[in-house]
């Protein structure tokens, strides 16, 4: 039974982590995709995750692809050759001004870029999101009084929820988890944790 318990929740912490790895892939693939469009560069195909295919879409002239392992992507451009570029030849290159190919340098810096730049912005975002909605901080309920100890000779009881040391309000940090090691304090508290 506890074996089950804790394969599930291992199963459910690494399809959590896929989906975090993939939604991070789709948006710096995501960066490519537009700068290129953006550029005029004709993408042929919008692709996350490796292996087999489980969707697949074409609409206009680029096709969209999603795979089953969501640890990388690509976004493949007409005129791409990352392998070998000196196989494009100049002719090609003119016959079709929408091949990466033909487009002059900083326009395929910023598409290359794009990517990377687009991580930057997604995680600044994230934290933005992050820091509006906040974090849950464990309360300040008091759980074991020992006898002699300063909680014990202020006069608290487990349950009792802290209000204020020394006059100030106590605003739990990362510090207050080390407050038997303060010097003594004269201590408030409520005698009911849901006020």
């Amino acid at each position: 039974m506890i074996l089950a318990h804790l394969l599930a929740v291992s199963i459910g912490s690494v399809l959590y982590v896929a989906a975090g790895i993939g939604l991070v892939i789709f948006f710096h693939e995501l960066g490519h995709f537009a700068v290129a469009k953006w550029c005029n560069v004709s993408v042929e195909r919008f692709s996350i995750g490796f292996g087999p295919v489980i969707w697949r879409v074409k609409w206009g002239e680029t096709e969209y692809v999603l795979s089953i392992v969501p640890f990388g992507g690509y976004v493949k451009m007409l005129g791409q050759d990352d392998i070998d570029p000196s196989q494009l030849t100049s002719d090609e290159i003119a016959e079709d001004p929408r091949s990466y190919s033909a487009k002059n340098v900083p326009q395929r810096m910023a598409i290359i870029s794009a990517g990377v730049i687009m991580n930057l912005i997604t995680g600044l975002l994230f934290f933005a999101c992050a820091y509006g909605l906040g974090v849950d901080t464990e309360q300040p309920i008091v759980g074991l009084v020992q006898v002699g100890l300063p909680a014990w000779e202020a006069g608290m009881e487990p349950g009792d929820r802290i209000r204020r040391i020394n006059g100030d309000p106590f605003r739990p940090s990362k510090t207050s988890s080390s407050a038997s090691r303060w010097p003594p304090a004269r201590g408030c508290c409520s005698r009911n944790p849901r006020t």
